[in-house]
């Protein structure tokens, strides 16, 4: 069976390449304006602008995706809109600041039951939800991703920053959905 994986959000774009080199086929859905260092014009890549946009677009396993991943991820057709209800091996997810501060008050759906069931719903049996979070652990969110996903996990990054004089973290939620329907 071929691995397709989802990428979705700002820094999605920097784990293109490593998802690339793993996944068969690898979707940038969810592509909402120039996200994933892309420059779009009437849905098609017109120039890429950053250092991974050429890799990505020269890459025949790799298609990208316009649309509104909020949207995509709570509706029945999902992210492919040429196989409607198409179900992935990954979902990869970087949007918001984390489960609590987010860049638009409509998120806030995604990071409840009925929001991740809707999306763990285009995940096959086995299938990995990933959630990058620029906030330590919330206790209430690992409920709600345990909640959901038959396996969850959390876990702490830790890095140095970008100007490299300390240390940072993130953190990561992980939910693993079941490898058959739980009755």
């Amino acid at each position: 069976m071929r691995r397709v994986a989802a990428l979705i959000g700002v820094l999605a774009g920097l784990a293109a390449a490593p998802a690339a080199a793993q996944a068969d086929v690898l979707y940038a859905a969810g592509v909402d304006k120039v996200l994933y260092e892309l420059s779009l014009q009437n849905g098609q890549v017109v120039k890429t602008v950053g250092p991974i946009g050429k890799e990505l677009t020269g890459n025949p396993r790799c298609r990208l995706v316009h649309g509104d991943f909020f949207a995509m991820s709570s509706s029945a057709e999902g992210f492919d809109k040429g196989t409607p209800g198409r179900q992935f091996d990954a979902v990869l997810v970087d949007i918001d600041h984390s489960p609590r501060k987010l860049l638009h008050p409509r998120h806030a759906a995604l990071y409840e039951p009925e929001g991740l069931a809707r999306l763990a719903g285009h995940l096959r049996p086995g299938g990995v939800f990933a959630l990058w979070s620029n906030d330590p652990p919330d206790d209430a969110f690992e409920g709600v991703l345990a909640g959901v996903f038959a396996i969850s996990n959390t876990h702490v990054v830790t890095f140095d920053d970008w100007r490299g004089d300390h240390e940072a973290s993130n953190t990561v939620y992980v939910g693993v959905k079941a490898d058959r329907p739980i009755d």
